[in-house]
């Protein structure tokens, strides 16, 4: 004869103390989202800041072309995401990234053309990328296929005498070297971007 299995009841001890570990679990998340969020943001405005600051007495008549390569001066505009500059540009190291440009010469808030530059570097099917420029959306969200380079080229009006934040909201990164044998890459790659123009007319 099988001795069969005797099942009681929680008592109410057990059952507040699996409440009180539950609640301590959701507290933890929460807490921990909390903190990740606003480290975050936290970063990036202390690189906002900083390359505010670095650009703040800089003018360029237009039309204007900015690099970002490893000689470039405008390696300073860089605020956040990237990784190091190369010899052609540079990558972003995280899906979110931004630059700051020098102010646009003049008194009053005028329509200027934006010409960006942007690659993947990857085979990657259908990679996303959305741009804001001075808090207003450059295009619509665009998804690209391929390694490029890719040419987003529009008007906004921006306001003078203030620096341009522009910022990217690209793919997910990846590890180069994680997907292929032919690289020895080991740092995170989200897209690549090679220059930013900007003249009075498109």
């Amino acid at each position: 004869m099988n001795p069969t299995a005797k099942h009681t009841a929680p008592t109410p001890r057990s059952i507040a103390l699996c409440l009180l570990l539950l609640a301590i679990g959701v507290t933890y998340l929460l807490a921990f989202g909390y903190f990740l969020r606003h480290s975050v943001n936290f970063v990036q405005k202390d690189g906002i800041d900083a390359a505010s600051k670095a650009v703040a007495g800089e003018q360029s008549e237009l039309p204007v072309h900015y690099t970002f390569d490893a000689t470039s001066p405008w390696i300073k505009s860089l605020a956040y995401g990237w990784n190091r500059s190369e010899s052609w540009g540079v990558w972003a190291e995280s899906s979110s990234a931004a630059v700051v440009l020098p102010p646009v010469p003049g008194d009053a808030t005028q329509p200027v053309c934006f010409d960006i530059r942007i690659g993947s570097g990857f085979k990657r099917h259908h990679w996303p990328m959305q741009i804001t420029i001075a808090g207003q959306s450059f295009g619509s969200l665009q998804r690209y296929a391929g390694e490029g380079p890719f040419e987003l080229r529009g008007t906004l009006q921006v306001p003078n005498g203030q620096p341009i934040l522009i910022r990217f909201n690209g793919p997910f990164p990846v590890i180069p070297r994680a997907i292929t044998r032919r690289s020895m890459d080991g740092r995170l790659l989200s897209f690549s971007l090679f220059g930013i123009a900007i003249t009075r007319h498109c």
